[in-house]
């Protein structure tokens, strides 16, 4: 039964998408598609955000404040790179609220697994509530692909690590008609990409020896997936990676040598407003991504701005 049950998610993923510079981006970045695609919806320009790490040290089981005060409805999604709650699994009652923030059954919230989300074991009831297939997927809306991976999987379930990489095969084997490819994740697994920094230079970890699959202890994301990810790039589809697990150091954004954007943002500026006011006055803000999306031009732009600077943006909107 099992395997049925993987190769109908497999099935469904199949079907579901059909310059160089070793700097970092400055505060805003474009990456543009005149594909002509379907508009699934009236609103002719989408909002959503980016970030990971979300949990706040100040107040035990929420997410930090300034991300729990943003308007419902101002965004039309959000993209959060995994960790986020403390212990985002530890009761239902969590995943409630977290549903009030974040809207977790919204088609366009997507959230990588982070450490803080798998550890309590309830992955099945997170995924079945937000109406998602597994803890990595596939998804398409308004000519966006994309791919969810769940780096929390390891070769105790080659099952499940080898139906993850052959999902992400499959999509960049067929994908035709979609202007972009996000791929979201938690961990930090960038090491060895040519043209942008080790992740110890954005990130507080660097998971270089992640198994992309079961096949062998020396396939990396870096030589296993990102061939994929350039194949897709290859056909005039804007690869756009996406990662979570930063915070201590704020992340950022960078281009590889093929043209394909890699962009991280963590925070965790709420520690210092619990353990060390002085220090907190000084320390680097937070640093988080707004994209925008024009369904009719089929471009998508970012915004890498604080989080402190987000009301500010926020009150300049007449109307969302």
């Amino acid at each position: 039964m099992c395997r049925i049950i993987s190769f109908i998610i497999l099935l469904v993923c199949f079907f579901a998408c059909s310059n160089n510079s070793d700097n970092a981006f400055e505060e805003t970045g474009n990456s543009v598609s005149d594909l002509s695609g379907v508009n699934d919806s009236d609103k002719p320009i989408k909002k959503y955000l980016l970030t990971g790490h979300t949990y706040s040290w100040a107040r035990k089981f929420k997410v930090d404040q300034k991300i729990e005060s943003i308007p419902k409805g101002y965004f039309d999604g959000f993209w959060i790179g995994g960790d986020v709650l403390a212990e985002t699994l530890l009761k239902n009652e969590f995943i409630d609220y977290l549903d009030q923030v974040f809207d977790l059954k919204n088609p366009m919230t997507h959230i990588a697994y982070g450490n803080h989300d798998a550890r309590n074991a309830h992955k099945r009831y997170f995924n079945a509530f937000r109406n998602r297939p597994d803890s990595y997927y596939s998804h398409t809306q308004d000519g966006l692909c994309f791919l969810i991976l769940d780096s929390t999987l390891n070769p105790s379930d080659c099952r499940s690590l080898d139906g993850q990489y052959q999902m992400i095969k499959n999509v960049c084997d067929t994908i035709s008609d979609a202007s972009h490819l996000l791929v979201l994740i938690h961990d930090s697994v960038w090491e060895g990409i040519p043209g942008i920094p080790p992740p110890k230079a954005y990130a507080h970890g660097n998971q270089k020896y992640w198994n992309a699959n079961c096949a062998s202890s020396q396939n990396t994301f870096a030589n296993t997936i990102y061939p994929h990810l350039k194949q897709v790039q290859k056909k005039g589809i804007n690869v756009i990676c996406m990662m979570g697990d930063t915070g201590w150091k704020k992340g950022g954004a960078y281009i590889s040598e093929d043209s394909i954007q890699f962009l991280s943002s963590g925070i965790n500026n709420s520690y210092y407003l619990k353990n060390d006011s002085i220090r907190y006055k000084k320390i680097k803000r937070d640093k988080v991504f707004v994209f925008s999306h024009d369904l009719a031009s089929r471009k998508l732009g970012w915004q890498y701005i604080q989080l402190d600077s987000l009301p500010v943006l926020i009150s300049q909107s007449a109307t969302y």
